[in-house]
């Protein structure tokens, strides 16, 4: 389905037909990521559900794939060599705790994604994150700095919010 709304017009494969799934038309959290080989190509999403799984898979498929302002996006020769998935997130769930040392004795490494806010920033990371910062501490510590947040502040006020992700793979067309 993410490859049927990318760019269609540069898809050189079949792309297979909507499933007949009721899920797409319910409301979803989700990002939507696009790799080429270790290279992020881009990943866009949205952490309130504000569209059908559907639609915002429609969107953020082209989006994540031309339009992350952190990357240059997709070039057509690579194309047949893009992989992706899809995070769809559950409800981001409070802790009970103050303080990034409180956060990282609470958040479950390789499994939770954390949305972190102090001091009126916000910032998160999907639970993928943790393959390349599996300590919380510095896991937390990049995601302050992410938010622009200071850590003397985050260290001592920040609050956090969790949430998980069910992957959803998008194999390389030739793949």
């Amino acid at each position: 389905m993410a490859r049927r709304y990318g760019r269609p017009e540069l898809v050189r494969t079949e792309v297979p037909p909507r499933p007949a799934d009721p899920l797409l038309d319910t409301p979803g959290r989700l990002f939507v990521t696009w790799n080429d080989g270790p290279r992020l190509v881009g990943c866009l999403g949205q952490l309130e559900p504000v569209d059908t799984i559907e639609r915002t898979v429609a969107r953020l498929a082209m989006e994540a794939g031309v339009a992350d302002p952190r990357t240059e996006g997709a070039s057509p020769e690579a194309l047949d060599r893009i992989t992706g998935e899809i995070s769809l997130l559950s409800e981001p769930r409070p802790l009970d705790a103050v303080g990034l040392a409180e956060i990282a004795a609470r958040i479950r490494p390789g499994v939770d994604g954390v949305l972190l806010t102090c001091d009126g920033r916000r910032a998160f990371f999907l639970p993928q994150v943790w393959e390349q910062l599996p300590d919380p501490a510095s896991f937390l510590v990049a995601l302050a700095r992410k938010g622009g947040m200071s850590l003397e502040r985050a260290k001592r006020h920040a609050r956090a919010a969790v949430f998980g992700a069910e992957i959803v793979e998008i194999p390389a067309p030739n793949g």
